[in-house]
């Protein structure tokens, strides 16, 4: 049984935990920041300012989009917290965070076009998805043998004996 984490689940929780408060911390400036330019365009738009439902839409926008972001690098951050207990659900929350920040990253790449924190964070998500995907990380997960180790079973009958 593969109970053990290898130097690269280390790294990775440790960097999702990093990563996780950090993009946390700037979801936050983003939801706040939406909501600022949100309240400035309402408030221009009530003074007779034609052009301010542009900066109230983009505002709500923004706001949104940083509101799934926290709620992504909150996972990851909780995630690399149950990656480095090795438990099931870190995977599962490291996982599919990282998808969704790619995700998002790439449509970030698209609409913006390039910024290199932004291809960072790709780049970050993508490789998390694909890592937790390996057959040896899946196996190291959920308690059970990685497929090709079958001197595992041997010795733990011997110790059994």
């Amino acid at each position: 049984m593969n109970n053990q984490r290898n130097g690269g689940m280390t790294a990775i929780g440790i960097l999702n935990i990093v990563f996780g408060g950090i993009g946390t911390l700037l979801s936050l400036l983003a939801v706040l920041g939406g909501g600022l330019l949100a309240a400035f365009g309402t408030a221009a738009q009530s003074q007779g300012a034609t052009n301010a439902a542009g900066a109230t839409a983009t505002g709500g926008l923004v706001m949104v989009v940083g509101f799934v972001l926290l709620l992504c690098w909150l996972g990851l951050m909780v995630g690399g917290i149950g990656v480095m207990k090795l438990a099931p659900w870190g995977r599962t929350f490291s996982m599919w965070c990282g998808l969704v920040i790619a995700l998002l990253n790439v449509y970030a790449l698209v609409t913006g076009g390039f910024n290199p924190f932004t291809a960072v964070c790709l780049l970050y998500g993508g490789i998390v998805f694909a890592m937790f995907n390996t057959p040896a990380w899946k196996a190291a997960f959920s308690g059970q043998p990685a497929h090709g180790s079958h001197g595992s079973q041997s010795s733990e009958y011997r110790r059994a004996a």
